[in-house]
C-alpha cells in the first residue's frame, strides 16, 4: 500500500475525541479500513478532505491535546497556521467605514461620443460607460460600439455520447495486477466433470455452496501436486507448505480476493463457514488487509452467469488459478443404450508455464475431477 483515499470522516473539526475512537475511514485498493485516533483531544485542521488521496505516513489532520491551541501547530507543518505576533492582522471595521465616508465621490468624467455611435448604442443596448473610445481624445466611434456589442451565445452543442470515468484506487490496482500477469507465459487446460454428486450433496446440505466443495477438492488435490501450490521466484520455485486458497469476489467496479488459510486441514463445513465470513466482510467493505494476503492458489467462479467456461489470468506470484463455469447438461451415451443428458460443470486451469508443464496440470485435473465426482457432505 502506497496511498489511500479518505472516504469518510467520522468526526468534525472542533469535536472532542477519545483515544482509539474510530476517526476516519481510509479506502485502499482492496478495502475500507477504519483509522483509530492515536490520542484523546480535539480534532482541528482537517487537511485531507473526503475523496482526496494521501500517501502513507502523510499528515491528514491534527489532534490538539489538553491545553494546546492551533497556535502550537508548527507553521512549517502540513496545515500549520502562519500567524504574526500571535494574532491575525486586520483593520478595524469602523476605520474602513470612516475612510469611505470621508472620501468625497468623484464626478464621472464627460464621455465624448459621436452622434452616430450614440444612436447605434441605443439601438443595440450598449452601455456607453463601458465602452473605451478609440477616436481623438478618447471619442467613442461607431466601430467602438460595434466592438462592445454583446455577442450572441454560441449554438448549443450536443454533449458527447461518452464519458471518461476516473480510475478508482481498486481499479488502478487491478490494472497493475493484470499487467503483471500478462507478461507471464501461461497455458490453459480445460476439462469437465459430472456434477450429479455435487448437486446431490448440496441438496442434502443446503448450507454448502458449490464453491465450498470445489475449494475442498482443490485443497486436497494440491497436497499431492505441490508444483501447482507454488510461486515463481528469480532464483527458483517456492513450494508452499500451506494451501491458502483465494476466492475471487466481485464488488462494484472491481474484484477482491480474500484467502481461506490452511484449506487442506479444513472440512467442507469449516471451509463454508470461513468463506461466508470473508464474503460478508468483502460485501460490507470491512475486509481486513490481512485476510487478502498469502494466497497460494485462486478460484474464480462465473457459474452464476450464462458462462460455460472461461480463461482466467494468473494472480501473480501464484502458479495456478482455476476458473469455474456454470452447470449445464451434456449428452452422453446411456448405459442401456441411447443418449442421456447429465449435469456437467466445466473448469479452466491456467498455469504459469515457468513452473508447471501441461502434463503436470493434466494430472492435477484428473485427480481433482475424481474428487468432484465422488465427494461426500463430510468431504470424502
Amino acid at each position: 500500500m502506497a496511498e489511500g483515499t479518505v472516504s469518510h470522516w467520522l468526526a468534525a473539526e472542533g469535536d472532542r475525541i477519545e483515544k482509539d475512537q474510530v476517526l476516519v475511514e481510509i479506502e485502499t485498493d482492496k478495502a475500507v479500513n477504519q483509522l483509530m485516533s492515536p490520542a484523546s483531544g480535539t480534532l482541528v485542521g482537517i487537511i485531507t478532505e473526503e475523496g482526496s488521496t494521501a500517501a502513507v505516513a502523510e499528515t491528514i489532520g491534527w489532534i490538539l491535546l489538553e491545553g494546546e491551541s492551533p497556535r502550537d501547530i508548527p507553521a512549517s507543518a502540513p496545515g500549520g497556521r502562519v500567524e504574526k505576533t500571535g494574532q491575525a492582522i486586520s483593520e478595524p471595521e469602523d476605520t474602513v467605514l470612516r475612510t469611505e465616508r470621508e472620501t468625497p465621490p468623484l464626478k464621472p468624467a464627460r464621455v465624448m461620443v459621436s452622434p452616430v455611435a450614440r444612436r447605434l448604442a441605443q439601438e443595440l443596448g450598449v452601455d456607453l460607460a463601458t465602452v473605451t473610445g478609440s477616436g481623438p481624445n478618447g471619442r467613442i466611434t461607431k466601430e467602438d460600439v460595434l466592438q462592445a456589442t454583446p455577442q450572441p451565445p454560441p449554438l448549443a452543442v450536443s454533449k458527447p455520447s461518452s464519458e471518461v470515468v476516473p480510475l478508482s484506487p481498486m481499479r488502478q490496482a487491478i490494472v497493475r495486477h493484470v499487467m503483471r500477469s500478462a507478461v507471464i507465459p501461461q497455458i490453459v487446460l480445460y476439462s469437465h466433470a459430472n456434477a450429479s454428486v455435487l448437486l446431490q450433496v448440496r441438496q442434502r446440505n443446503k448450507t454448502l455452496a458449490l464453491d465450498d466443495m470445489i475449494a475442498w477438492c482443490v485443497a486436497q488435490t494440491l497436497v499431492d501436486h505441490r508444483y501447482l501450490n507454488a510461486s515463481f521466484e528469480d532464483n527458483g520455485i517456492r513450494l508452499h507448505q500451506q494451501v491458502n486458497i483465494g476466492i475471487v469476489v466481485a464488488v462494484d467496479q472491481g474484484l477482491i480476493i480474500p484467502v481461506i488459510r490452511d484449506c487442506a486441514r479444513l472440512s467442507v463445513s469449516q471451509i463454508s463457514v470461513e468463506r461466508n465470513r470473508l464474503v460478508q466482510t468483502v460485501r460490507s467493505r470491512r475486509i481486513n488487509e490481512e485476510d487478502t494476503r498469502g494466497g497460494t492458489f485462486t478460484l474464480t467462479n462465473l457459474g452464476m452467469y450464462p458462462v460455460d467456461r472461461f480463461e482466467a489470468l494468473l494472480s501473480p506470484p501464484q502458479a495456478a488459478i482455476l476458473s469455474i463455469g456454470r452447470i449445464h447438461h451434456m449428452a452422453s451415451p446411456a448405459a442401456e443404450g441411447g443418449v442421456a443428458f447429465q449435469p456437467v460443470i466445466e473448469f479452466g486451469l491456467t498455469l504459469d508455464h515457468r513452473v508447471v508443464d501441461g502434463a503436470a496440470g493434466a494430472a492435477f485435473l484428473r485427480d481433482f475431477i475424481n474428487r468432484i465426482e465422488t465427494i461426500t457432505p463430510e468431504g470424502g
